[in-house]
C-alpha cells in the first residue's frame, strides 16, 4: 500500500493499523455504506471431554477487557461490544478515526464464502496481477 502511487486499497484492519502505528501516511475509515465484519470462529470436537472449562474460556474472551487486551496485542480492532472504552488512548484513537458516527451500526456480517467463490477470485486475482 506504500508503493506506486497507490491512493485508495481494501485490506483488513491489521495491516493499517501497523501502517499508522509505524506513523507511516496511511489512514483508513469504514465507507458511510458500511464495511465487512469478520470474526473468527471457535469449536470444540465432538469427543472433547473438557467442554465446561471450554465453555468458560469463551466465556472469558467474550469480556470487553479481555477483547481489548487481545486486540492490543494482535494489532487488529477488538469485536466485543465496550472493547473500544478498553483500549489505550492510541488504539481507541485510530478506532474511532475508522468507526465514525454510526459506522458501528453498518458492519455487514461476511457471509460463509460459496466453494465456487475461491476458484473464482483467485482467477480474476491472477489476471489482475498479470494486467
Amino acid at each position: 500500500m506504500l508503493e506506486n502511487d497507490v491512493i485508495i486499497g481494501q485490506t483488513w484492519d491489521g495491516p493499517a493499523i501497523s501502517l499508522k502505528k509505524a506513523g507511516k501516511p496511511v489512514s483508513y475509515q469504514a465507507p458511510v455504506e458500511g464495511a465487512i465484519t469478520w470474526v473468527d470462529g471457535l469449536s470444540l470436537t465432538k469427543a472433547a471431554k473438557n467442554t465446561e472449562q471450554a465453555y468458560a474460556f469463551i466465556d472469558y474472551l467474550f469480556q470487553p477487557e479481555v477483547s481489548a487486551a487481545l486486540a492490543e496485542g494482535s494489532g487488529y480492532n477488538p469485536v466485543i461490544k465496550g472493547a473500544d472504552d478498553k483500549l489505550s488512548d492510541a488504539a481507541k484513537k485510530i478506532f474511532k478515526e475508522a468507526y465514525p458516527g454510526d459506522a458501528l451500526s453498518k458492519l455487514w456480517h461476511r457471509p460463509p464464502e460459496p466453494s465456487w467463490f475461491a476458484e473464482l477470485r483467485t482467477q480474476y486475482a491472477d489476471k489482475y496481477k498479470a494486467a
